[in-house]
């Protein structure tokens, strides 16, 4: 902010002054000076301090943050100044205190706490006897207590989090666990490529050893991966333990996409072991493979390959997949919807080699009487040809579904209403009950025979949907 010669800052300061005095009766007074803007219910003006005092209603605005309070004292010459209980925003966090110190790029709350929940009561928030915002930089909190709902979680002597992407030291963490005991962690955060985030990690537990650790995360528009390199020389091991984990995600154009995941780990306790507080499904060990699902409308190719990295993995080698369309999913003749795909399979086990072709053919013919009752038969065929060790083996699988639904809808002026009852049968029945199963899931392949009945009860108001009762 440019500073303004004495004369023309006397000048302004009894202009503030003179708007001051006529606006005593109002509800609230504003003043505001470039970039700085007050409002309150009573305003103070001294001109030779250059300051300002206002009570009742504070709001300042200060670029570029804004903070409500109680009593507010502002100098606008340093651009310095203190509000109590304050109430505000910066970046993601939502704070309050009981006093704030303020400046252009900083703003130190005493004895407040702040979260990024905006509830009235929100889930989670950290409350400290001191947070120091530096604006558009980062937070650095002192003498912290985290707290989930209104209970306690730990404690912290500082914390500090970054706004900005910076590369950095991460803070020491120093602990203990049942399964490590007394541990030290350390880091160095860094930013490699645009929209790459990179942790380097080194960590000592003291009934482990030593690990090292490389993480990567790359997020980009329609496109997202992660990957993570972790290392461990265990205490009297002469073999290293370790880790590495890539996940990628390409959304293409045309609801298309490309998958890739890779799990590679030394055996199959070491995510327990020192990933335990992970959530139970990023504990889990998945197949590795590379996806390719291309779309054009409705028409679709996939490939798929599987690869098994793990001596402990119980899962096939699929070398490779392929689906397409033999006709377009849904050629119609005259009322009567045809759908067809395809599949090959090369399924490669320890002591098995199985090949499986794979084709569908789906018939529905949807009827409509008065409106009101539509009648959809729909009859399924799937067809599997098998080779293993030499010998084919053919099975056939074959699924009716009959489905009946009504619709009743009622209206008044403004509010509209539509119940729909649906009532569905449906039978499978498998010619054989030994084939193999490879990637299907067992109750997909057995005999079964099922009515059900699902009522749709949806509330509309000026044909905007309020809400649904459905069961």
């Amino acid at each position: 902010m440019k500073k303004v010669s004495k004369g023309v800052g006397v000048f302004l300061f009894f202009c503030l002054f003179i708007f001051s005095f006529f606006a005593l009766g109002k509800d609230k007074v504003e003043i505001q000076l470039r970039e700085v803007l007050i409002q309150a219910e009573k305003i103070n003006v001294n001109l030779e301090k250059e300051e300002i005092e206002g009570w009742g209603n504070i709001s300042l605005e200060l670029y570029p943050y804004k903070i409500r309070g109680e009593a507010l004292r502002f100098n606008l010459k340093d651009e310095k100044g203190y509000i109590l209980k304050p109430e505000g925003r910066e970046g993601p966090f939502i704070f309050k205190g009981k006093m704030a110190f303020l400046s252009p790029s900083r703003i130190n709350v005493e004895r407040g706490y702040f979260t990024t929940c905006d509830l009235p009561s929100p889930h989670y928030h950290i409350k400290a006897k001191k947070i120091e915002f530096y604006v558009g930089e980062k937070v650095i909190v002192r003498d912290a207590f985290f707290y989930l709902g209104s209970v306690p979680l730990f404690w912290s002597p500082l914390y500090v989090y970054y706004l900005k992407k910076k590369n950095r030291v991460m803070l020491p963490d120093v602990g203990y666990s049942k399964v490590a005991g007394g541990y030290v962690k350390a880091g160095y955060i860094f930013y490699p490529f645009k929209d790459t985030e990179g942790v380097f990690r080194l960590e000592y537990r003291k009934k482990k050893g030593w690990a090292t650790g490389l993480e990567l995360n790359y997020s980009s528009g329609k496109k997202e991966g992660d990957a993570s390199l972790y290392c461990f020389k265990e205490k009297n091991a002469e073999a290293l333990r370790g880790i590495v984990r890539v996940k990628y995600f390409h959304f293409i154009p045309t609801s298309s996409l490309l998958k890739l995941n890779i799990d590679y780990l030394s055996d199959k306790d070491i995510l327990d072991e020192y990933f335990s507080n992970l959530p139970f499904e990023e504990r889990q060990i998945f197949p590795s493979f590379f996806a390719l699902d291309l779309r054009k409308g409705e028409k679709r190719f996939f490939l798929q390959i599987q690869k098994r990295f793990n001596d402990f993995d119980d899962y096939y080698d699929i070398l490779p997949r392929l689906k397409l369309n033999l006709l377009h999913p849904s050629v119609s003749f005259k009322g009567l919807y045809v759908k067809a795909d395809t599949e090959f399979a090369n399924f490669l086990g320890d002591d098995s080699h199985i090949k499986r072709l794979f084709s569908s053919l789906d018939f529905s013919y949807p009827l409509t009487f008065l409106r009101y009752v539509k009648f959809e038969p729909n009859l399924g065929l799937d067809f599997f040809l098998y080779e293993e060790d030499k010998s084919q083996k053919f099975n056939v699988v074959n699924y009716q579904e009959l489905k009946l639904s009504l619709s009743f809808k009622g209206k008044t002026k403004n509010l509209s209403h539509l119940f729909s009852p649906t009532f569905k049968y449906f039978r499978l029945k498998n010619s054989s009950v030994d084939f193999p199963l490879l990637d299907w899931r067992e109750e997909e392949a057995e005999d079964r025979e099922l009515f059900e009945v699902y009522l749709q009860n949806s509330f509309f108001w000026k044909n905007t949907p309020l809400f649904y009762l459905n069961l």
